[in-house]
């Protein structure tokens, strides 16, 4: 039962019950180290809170410890085949896995203060996260937790329970290894003790000594004590400390035992006004209730003994500096005190917090060489000063969390560490006093290049350096430790392991690792006029602007930046001077314009190319489509060709004389009219109402928007996400409903909201190249061109009314407008999806898929089918347009 975790962490019958020496730096203090003894280890054991660790830690192991291929490239193809995440997106998901052993939940964290820490994020200024195992670890929000159907997934009920069957596979317990047999330098088996009588004197006499050998390597995972401990009684180890306890030195390395690493945390605790903590439902004062909650889980496996309860927390960075967080936090409704070796005494809630990369560094010796005594550990907690600097920041970011508005329904006196700890000094007072251990030792048997003396294991092979056929897999390999929980690293360790040892390894995920996305550099004159730069073959005399008037009419401005400039010959140069255009002659953003503010004009160059006719449309509409091409090209080879002669001494072709303008403004016009730009952001138009939804045509399902984005600051940046999905480009004559809404006569005119955005805003002309009229009747279609045979095949909507051609495509350039628009489409596409709160159930709409989308492929979309009344046409029949609405997300309390 999750909830009984405390019950295994403090009773000898299921952990070694360690004990630190005492500790100088923490008043003499001696800490308890609970540690596994069943299957499983620790696994069994632990809070089943399942954090990776941060990408950066496993660069880190490769870059500045020595673990070679251990980066993150390489790890994240283990992390997600070790595991079945609960809200996996399937083989789609970039970073969780789906179909793994490990099973992996999602917390639900429906408890009122868990949801008042996860509000508390949104207030404070370390923002929240949708997945601390996804993309983006820092911030508060759900922690995963390795419960399978409200019971504890172990490493032993993952790996172990399910193939014990097996005749290959045979285990064994009750026994105790005591040292690895050598052959010289090669291991050829072990020998434990078992114990046969278990009463009288507890003395060696009462075990029995047995040796298996192999000719196969040995693995030791006995974890970061009993590995090096193993070892040491083995004769691996240093030296001088072997020999001072008559061990014979197999092999000398000085790295056993040493580099013992471990997470130290501190409890924040803050009295609860309000009696809604576990204090009563799980308490031992009131054991009636749990006997209740154990009758409950028994039976169903659900309520609150389902739950670790540690159920939400988060990562945060001590200070800007720091590249990515050293701080967690978990979050508990509840209290404990030593290990919940004893118990509170009222409502109350806390956190644990601690220093996640600690720079104190301790040791592991043997006490002798009896292997039932346990070894001197020794972590030296508190040993480096910067770590109190960090534990200071530490509770001083705890009291901030709880000081937000989100707690001030519940929030009462701080009875830990109180009001009475402010200062420096009174908070290193009180973590000397009150730390305890996260339970996360590692480091003793590192990873890392032979030239390290201090280095134990081959990061490439996971064999002992100085020895064959031993190898070890565990906690103690870690070169330094990561920034979270254990539990999942070293399940991604023994994946990754499995393979080294067979000579195979899962390809790296090289675009899933950390994909950010940066600003050009856009190159602009602080002084105003001018390049930035006037190489000799420059008319400086030229006024000149990088970026000029189409920017103040809605054109995007090119990021391709002043190189490119320079690098064209005269002629170009001058005529992007005078068109203003950082495109190609054939661009349909070519302008001519005059000196002064009110005179331009914006012409079109462009010239169409032959469908393609492979793409599976209607036949009706691919004849149609057919007919419009080869009128098109009757009326283009009818009229005279506007190419001037080629000069022949300098091989350049004259430029195309200016088509007419599809747009144009001279300073001696009069202003008849001018628009009304507020009524128009509305679209508040004249004589045209609301529309209205057409019966239960309501489509999809929305994900709440996450408010937390409304916070993002440049204090606060946010980094685009890659976030996992659907697309549907499904254009008006393909959609199903309005196919069937016609059938039914609802509306005349139908179109998508795409198409009737495109036709609103288009700068040069109500009539856009992609935008096709079918009409069928009397009714009339406006659809998207067939892009299919063109070099642009991405969803993107280009304006151009007197364009005989679609965009140019410039080949292998970052900046042609294929790439272009399929990175705009990327950055839509993500970002959308990022500003939700895509693991909360969504809104259903009338009906949860729409017919154009797949089974189990929805696009997370909502749409609806909406119906305006325009007036009347010159027949005096209504014109009723019936529209596509898209929706990307929903607020909270609003009403689709």
């Amino acid at each position: 039962m999750p909830a009984a975790l405390m019950y295994n962490l403090c009773h000898d019958r299921y952990n070694w019950y360690y004990h630190t020496v005492a500790q100088k730096n923490m008043g003499k203090r001696v800490i308890y180290w609970p540690r596994g003894r069943v299957w499983g280890g620790c696994s069994a054991l632990n809070a089943m809170v399942y954090i990776r660790g941060h990408p950066l830690d496993y660069d880190r192991w490769e870059k500045e410890d020595g673990a070679k291929g251990w980066n993150f490239e390489n790890c994240l193809p283990y992390f997600k085949k070790s595991e079945t995440y609960s809200h996996s997106k399937g083989p789609s998901d970039p970073y969780r896995g789906h179909a793994g052993p490990q099973k992996v939940t999602r917390s639900s964290a429906d408890h009122p203060l868990h949801q008042a820490f996860l509000e508390a994020g949104t207030q404070h200024p370390i923002g929240t996260t949708d997945d601390v195992n996804g993309y983006k670890q820092e911030g508060i929000g759900h922690f995963d937790m390795s419960i399978d159907k409200g019971k504890r997934c172990s490493t032993a009920a993952a790996y172990i329970h399910p193939i014990l069957s097996r005749p290959n596979f045979h285990t064994t317990s009750g026994i105790t290894c005591t040292r690895i047999l050598f052959d010289g330098t090669r291991a050829i088996g072990i020998e434990f003790i078992r114990k046969v009588n278990f009463y009288g004197t507890e003395n060696i006499d009462s075990y029995s000594r047995e040796k298996i050998y192999c000719e196969s390597d040995i693995i030791v995972c006995a974890g970061a004590i009993n590995t090096p401990q193993l070892l040491m009684l083995s004769g691996v180890g240093p030296p001088d400390h072997l020999r001072a306890h008559e061990i014979p030195v197999t092999v000398g390395l000085p790295g056993v035992g040493e580099n013992l690493i471990d997470h130290l945390e501190i409890y924040v605790q803050q009295k609860c006004t309000k009696p809604i903590t576990l204090y009563n439902k799980s308490s031992w004062r009131y054991p009636h209730h749990m006997i209740k909650i154990g009758m409950e889980w028994f039976s169903t496996h659900k309520g609150i003994g389902a739950s670790s309860h540690l159920e939400t927390g988060g990562f945060a960075r001590s200070s800007d500096d720091v590249e990515h967080p050293d701080i967690q936090l978990h979050f508990l409704p509840s209290t404990v005190h030593d290990h919940g070796r004893k118990i509170g005494t009222c409502h109350a809630f806390q956190v644990h917090v601690g220093n996640m990369r600690t720079k104190s560094r301790g040791c592991l010796k043997l006490f002798s060489k009896d292997p039932r005594r346990h070894p001197i550990i020794d972590p030296k907690y508190m040993d480096h000063d910067d770590d109190w600097k960090e534990f200071r920041k530490c509770i001083r970011l705890s009291r901030e969390i709880f000081a937000q508005k989100a707690f001030d329904p519940f929030r009462g006196e701080e009875l830990s560490p109180g009001d009475q700890y402010q200062s420096d000094a009174e908070l290193d007072n009180f973590v000397r006093a009150k730390s305890e251990t996260a339970y996360h030792p590692s480091g003793t048997c590192k990873m890392g290049q032979e030239s390290d003396k201090m280095a134990v294991v081959n990061p490439e092979t996971l064999g002992v350096y100085g020895t064959e056929n031993l190898k070890v897999v565990d906690a103690s390999i870690m070169p330094s430790i990561v920034s979270g929980n254990l539990n999942a690293p070293i399940i991604m360790m023994a994946e990754r392991a499995a393979d080294l040892m067979q000579g195979k390894h899962l390809p790296p995920e090289k675009e899933m690792t950390l994909p950010k996305f940066e600003f050009c550099e856009i190159a602009a004159n602080p002084n105003g006029w001018g390049p930035l730069g006037s190489p000799p073959a420059l008319d400086t005399s030229i006024p000149f602007q990088q970026y000029n008037k189409a920017d103040r009419i809605g054109r995007v401005a090119d990021w391709i930046g002043v190189d490119r400039f320079f690098y064209r010959r005269g002629n170009e140069r001058y005529n992007e001077r005078m068109y203003g255009s950082a495109a190609n002659a054939g661009s349909q953003f070519d302008y001519v314009h005059g000196m002064d503010e009110n005179n331009f004009q914006l012409v079109d160059s462009s010239k169409p190319v032959q469908r393609n006719p492979q793409r599976n449309f209607r036949a009706r509409q691919l004849q149609f489509r057919k007919l419009l091409q080869k009128e098109q090209e009757r009326q283009n080879s009818s009229e005279p060709s506007r190419c001037g002669s080629v000069a022949e001494e300098t091989h350049v072709k004259v430029s195309d004389l200016d088509r007419l303008p599809s747009v144009q403004v001279r300073p001696d016009w009069r202003v008849i009219e001018e628009m009304d730009f507020p009524r128009l952001l509305k679209l508040n138009l004249p004589g045209v109402g609301s529309g209205e939804d057409i019966d239960k045509h309501q489509y999809g399902t929305l994900h709440f928007y996450d408010k937390a984005i409304d916070r993002v600051s440049v204090r606060t940046p946010v980094t685009l996400q890659r976030c996992g999905g659907n697309f549907y480009n499904v254009t008006t004559t393909e959609d199903p409903v309005i196919e069937e809404l016609a059938q039914q006569g609802i509306g005349n005119v139908f179109a998508t909201d795409i198409i009737i955005a495109t036709l609103m805003t288009a700068p040069r002309s109500v009539y856009s190249w992609d935008i096709v009229a079918h009409r069928v009747g009397d009714k009339l279609f406006l659809d998207k061109r067939d892009t299919g045979g063109i070099s642009n095949p991405v969803d993107a909507l280009t304006v151009s009314e007197t364009s005989g051609d679609p965009p140019s495509f410039e080949g292998a350039g970052i900046n042609n407008a294929k790439d272009l628009a399929t990175e705009a489409l990327f950055i839509n596409q993500n970002f959308r999806r990022q500003v939700l709160k895509r693991n909360e159930h969504p809104y259903v709409m009338a009906h949860p898929r729409a017919p154009f989308e797949e089974e189990g492929g929805e696009s997370g979309c909502g749409y609806r089918y909406r119906k305006w009344t325009l007036g009347k046409n010159a027949n005096g029949k209504p014109i009723e347009v019936v529209c596509r609405t898209e929706h990307d997300g929903v607020m909270v309390g609003s009403v689709v």
